[in-house]
């Protein structure tokens, strides 16, 4: 098993901010998760290191993922997603 903790929000929301929604891409599997937005929100992904065709996975893995945040009104999205792009995320993973 292979897992990665995400960081997906940080300790403060604004009220605005609805819905987040993820996507992770492995082996040519997609899995995909809708949260209600909450601060300091972190998933943790486990992977059974098996790929579309169940077959078994060795070695180094790619994992491509996407974040999709849902807001109320547009001027919140924007001071949002300054605020995210001028910190660095906090991505942790384990193989």
């Amino acid at each position: 098993m292979s897992t990665i903790v995400i960081r997906l929000t940080p300790d403060e929301v604004p009220e605005e901010l609805v819905i987040v929604h993820l996507r992770i891409i492995v082996e040519g599997l997609v899995f995909e998760r809708l949260f209600e937005a909450d601060p300091n929100l972190r998933y943790r992904f486990t992977w059974d290191r098996r790929n579309a065709y169940n077959q078994k996975v060795y070695g180094i893995v790619t994992a491509n993922g996407e974040m999709v945040v849902y807001f109320t009104s547009y001027n919140a999205a924007k001071c949002f997603l300054c605020k995210i792009l001028c910190k660095k995320s906090k991505v942790r993973a384990f193989i």
